[in-house]
């Protein structure tokens, strides 16, 4: 084997492990040491450069600087993921998200605990004339709650809304073909792959085997055991 094929095996292997690894099988630790350098744009005006999917869009301060971001305590059906795409749902969510986000509009943006995931994206509330796109896209059924702690600022209001489009079978819940997106990632990636799945109320954390056992508005999604924190609390 040659040296430049040694070379762009690495680098494959690199990207994959950067590009797919699920958010939370980082421990706490690994979030904590993330190089999240652009946390300062805050109070800063913001710039929609382009949107990617339902849940995804780049951002450009007044100095040109981009920002790639995933929109916080949501999950909306997957245009691309491991080759894979959730059809027609995902692009009517990058569809709205697009139809609410034009290029170069200004927007403001708002943090949960945590700035940035592991591939170095901003995780944030994102406003429009002090409009809540993440709250527009669980509200219109376009988008389930995705509760990870410590990122819990909107999960109440987030989950209510969303067991509620569940209930009525209200936007992407009327199609019974569309999995819940974070599962589908799951279940496109394959394996013997356990996480755990925590009730809101309760506290109580169990295997995702027993996912079902909690409904859909109350659930926190732990990766890694080692995130289980108090008040929430692994019972076998």
């Amino acid at each position: 084997m040659t040296l430049k094929k040694i070379h762009l095996m690495f680098f494959l292997n690199a990207f994959f492990i950067i590009s797919f690894s699920p958010q939370a099988l980082w421990s706490q630790a690994q979030f904590n040491k993330i190089n999240c350098p652009w946390s300062h744009t805050l109070n800063k005006s913001l710039h929609v450069l382009f949107v990617q999917d339902g849940d995804t869009l780049t951002l450009v301060d007044s100095e040109g600087r981009r920002y790639k971001s995933r929109l916080v305590g949501i999950d909306t059906p997957e245009s691309y993921f491991l080759g894979e795409s959730q059809g027609l749902w995902a692009h009517i969510a990058s569809d709205r998200l697009k139809a609410l986000l034009p290029k170069n509009t200004v927007v403001e943006v708002e943090y949960d605990n945590q700035k940035c995931d592991p591939n170095g994206r901003l995780l944030i509330h994102i406003y429009k004339n002090k409009e809540h796109i993440n709250r527009i896209m669980v509200e219109e059924g376009l988008a389930v709650n995705y509760c990870l702690p410590p990122n819990e600022k909107y999960c109440d209001e987030f989950g209510n809304t969303a067991q509620k489009n569940f209930d009525q079978k209200n936007g992407f819940f009327e199609d019974p073909t569309v999995e819940i997106p974070y599962l589908f990632r799951v279940n496109t990636r394959g394996g013997n792959f356990v996480y755990y799945v925590g009730h809101r109320d309760s506290k109580k954390v169990v295997t995702s085997n027993e996912i079902e056992t909690i409904p859909l508005g109350k659930r926190v999604i732990f990766y890694n055991k080692k995130n289980i924190r108090p008040p929430y609390f692994f019972s076998n």
